[in-house]
Formats: structure tokens, C-alpha cells, sequence
């Protein structure tokens, strides 16, 4: 079908035959199906490499689309598993590092503007949530532990409804007095 002999020269064969003036994410991802298809996997260029080149023959480049599809490429893609394993709630320490990994796998989701990504990632802080609470009611549970476990759904509530200002809100929470008569000082450095 192709009768290109290089990769440069099937990607602008392939931009020729979509006849468009302007390239964007779909030509960008067209182009990269069809040399995967002839060249292999390894042979795929970057969006943004891709778009050099077409620009040199002439090509319009939408750049949004270019950088959205450059970002969703080379961000990792949102593994559940993973994320679940690494989420810890077991203590305020560990429970404010697990929702700095939420929260900056948020970033990156949004980024990579993946809103499937976005709408795991909230149902895996809710389950989490769910699991604390079940705690919370549990039988049994000494009030140390329950207290301990109502604040961590109150972190977790206040970073599922505004994620951006969580932050401030849990270094102002942190620092109260309040919160230090009852659960003392703890580690909130995010590179600890």
C-alpha cells in the first residue's frame, strides 16, 4: 500500500494521503499506526518529532493536540494495581504521602487530559475512604483508633472535594493546636 522506503519519508506519504492542511492528534496518531504497521513498534517518533518534520513539508501544526498527545505518550498511564498497593492508611504520615501519590497522579491524568484515568483514580480514594470508615465502625475499635481514623477521612474527604488547596488546608491542620493535642507532631515533608 505504502510506497515510502524510510519512515520520514511513509510519514509524510501518510499526511499527503489524509489530505489536510493542518495536523493535529489524529494525523499525528495515523501516522504513527502506519509505521508501527511497517517499520515495528520501535520505529514510532515522537508526536513532537513527527510534527518537525510535517511542518517542514508545509504542515499547519495544531499545536494543543501536539502537546496533549506528546504528554499522554509519554506519561505513564494510570495502573490501578499499583496504586492501590502503594496507598497506605494505616497512620497520618503514611496517609498524607498516600494522598500526595493521589494527587500527583491526578496532575498527570489531567495533564494527559485521560478523565477515564481521572474517574479511577476518584473511585480508588473512595474505596480507600470506605474501607477507613468500615474501620470506624468496626467493633471493638479502641477510641485512639477511631479518632485516628476520622481524621484520615477527613483528609481524604477534603482532598476528593478540592484537590488543589489540599495542601494548604492539610499544613494549616497540621499545624494546629488541636490537631497536635491529639495526634502530636508528625512528618509532613513531601520528600520523606
Amino acid at each position: 500500500m505504502w510506497t515510502a522506503r524510510t519512515k520520514d519519508e511513509l510519514a509524510i506519504e501518510v499526511w499527503e494521503k489524509l489530505d489536510c492542511e493542518s495536523v493535529g492528534e489524529s494525523e499525528i496518531e495515523a501516522i504513527q499506526a502506519a509505521i508501527a504497521g511497517r517499520f515495528g513498534d520501535a520505529a514510532v517518533q515522537s508526536p513532537m518529532k513527527l510534527a518537525r518534520l510535517l511542518a517542514d513539508e508545509g504542515a499547519v501544526l495544531r499545536h494543543p493536540e501536539i502537546l496533549r498527545c506528546f504528554v499522554r505518550q509519554q506519561l505513564p498511564s494510570l495502573n490501578e494495581r499499583e496504586l492501590r498497593e502503594e496507598i497506605n492508611l494505616s497512620d497520618l504520615t503514611r496517609t498524607l504521602r498516600s494522598i500526595r501519590l493521589l494527587e500527583k497522579t491526578r496532575l498527570e491524568q489531567t495533564l494527559a487530559a485521560d478523565s477515564a484515568g481521572l474517574k479511577q483514580l476518584r473511585e480508588i480514594a473512595l474505596e480507600a475512604k470506605k474501607q477507613v470508615n468500615e474501620r470506624i465502625n468496626a467493633a471493638g475499635i479502641s477510641a485512639p483508633v477511631r479518632e485516628l481514623n476520622i481524621e484520615i477521612t477527613e483528609w481524604l474527604s477534603h482532598w476528593l472535594q478540592t484537590p488543589a488547596l489540599f495542601e494548604s488546608w492539610v499544613a494549616m491542620r497540621i499545624d494546629s493546636r488541636d490537631f497536635k493535642q491529639r495526634f502530636g507532631s508528625i512528618n509532613d515533608n513531601p520528600d520523606a
